[in-house]
């Protein structure tokens, strides 16, 4: 066969450098964005991992189920990146849930009842399935600016502890199916595990067990960081460039933290869980909580007997350290905070930071939440500019003070 002569070969498309050098830096891009959403999903995975895992262990030193719940709806607010959340109980035979826990602002709705009949988190836990909704006027409480809601049963095979509601204001991102896939195992984790931890009495081998892994922590490990401690300090002088110092330093200090969180944990394995250091400890839990995946440096410093307050005073000081420490992460743009408590005739919290201040477009509804909180109990809140720095830094001073009741100090 010959080639007809007036056809002609199909001509070859020829890339330019330009056009070339185009598609290539399109298919990385397309290449690093594919990555980047698997590593965000493998992040997040590990996150909820750990989240199951710290469940667990602290089951393990404390079983009180009431702070473990605590425990559980914070972390589902947190990684589901929503602006409150609440746990809705089962805790009667009546046709209603009532609010035990809840974790963001507008906390004021603890203690009311949901019914079950008419209302999303009564449908999802009567069916115990998991449910999304763009709607927030049918989950029993008023919340305002909210759009998007996840309602996550949490129960055993046997039965239904009640149903956890995470919710997020109109504006944003409706929950996504992957999200709500994680959020679900690790409720049903949860779940499991405080079924597990209610059924399972402290026997005396588990209680002889707490004790010798308190006495090795005692002896061994905290003897040994302390001896590492010493060690930096003692080369600390030695060395002579400026970055390998603050290094020595920064690791000295982080060192004196973790002597200080193996404290607390062998205090929790002796069974030391209320009173003073058991306050102590929420307030330290819940700074490092806000404060874990960020570079700000937190200090707390308390004078006085925490010993005193009661629950409600507990509850109180542990809500004003939280949102103080939020609105510092979230607005300040500091680099160091401060908490103060102090406990004679007043409760008094004082929370400083060396940042530029609340913006003024800030919703302070977590705020006024804290102004709320101290009028009924006949106290004072006052949020200003703090005393300048050197660099004549303000930065934002919040001061919470209420009266302890009559006989209390």
């Amino acid at each position: 066969m010959t080639r007809d002569q007036g056809a002609q070969p199909a001509a070859r498309d020829t890339l330019s450098p330009l056009r070339l050098r185009e598609l290539l830096t399109e298919v990385q891009d397309r290449v690093e964005t594919i990555l980047d959403s698997r590593c965000e999903s493998a992040r997040a995975c590990q996150a909820w991992l750990a989240a199951t895992r710290t469940l667990t262990a602290r089951l393990l030193v404390d079983p009180d189920l009431d702070r473990a719940l605590g425990y559980v709806v914070d972390r589902i607010r947190t990684l589901t990146g929503s602006a409150q959340t609440f746990l809705a109980a089962a805790e009667s035979e009546d046709d209603a849930l009532i609010i035990t826990h809840w974790s963001g602002p507008e906390d004021e709705y603890l203690g009311r009842t949901i019914d079950l009949a008419n209302t999303l988190p009564g449908a999802a836990f009567s069916a115990r399935s998991p449910a999304r909704t763009d709607d927030c006027t049918n989950l029993g409480v008023p919340l305002e600016n909210m759009g998007h809601a996840l309602i996550l049963p949490l129960g055993c095979p046997e039965s239904v502890l009640g149903v956890a509601v995470a919710v997020r204001p109109a504006e944003e991102l409706p929950y996504s199916e992957e999200l709500v896939e994680l959020a679900v195992g690790f409720t049903e984790q949860a779940a499991l595990t405080l079924c597990l931890a209610g059924a399972r009495p402290a026997t005396p081998d588990l209680v002889a067990d707490r004790d010798r892994i308190a006495r090795d922590l005692h002896d061994h490990v905290i003897q040994r960081l302390f001896g590492i401690g010493l060690s930096l300090q003692g080369a600390l002088p030695k060395a002579m460039v400026p970055e390998v110092r603050q290094r020595l330093s920064t690791a000295i200090t982080d060192l004196q933290e973790v002597v200080q969180d193996i404290r607390g944990s062998i205090f929790d394995l002796h069974g030391g869980h209320d009173g003073e250091r058991g306050l102590q400890q929420r307030l330290e839990y819940a700074i490092r909580q806000q404060t874990a995946d960020t570079a700000l440096r937190a200090t707390i410093q308390v004078t006085g007997p925490l010993s005193v307050l009661d629950r409600q005073l507990a509850d109180h000081a542990e809500a004003v350290v939280r949102e103080a420490i939020s609105n510092a992460v979230k607005h300040s743009g500091a680099d160091t905070v401060s908490v103060e408590i102090g406990v004679d005739d007043d409760l008094t919290i004082v929370v400083t930071d060396n940042g530029w201040g609340i913006p003024n477009h800030v919703i302070r509804s977590g705020l006024r939440n804290l102004e709320q909180r101290a009028e009924k109990a006949d106290g004072t809140f006052t949020l200003g500019p703090g005393s300048r720095d050197p660099e004549g830094v303000a930065g934002t001073r919040l001061c919470w003070s209420v009266p302890l009741p009559t006989g209390a100090s």
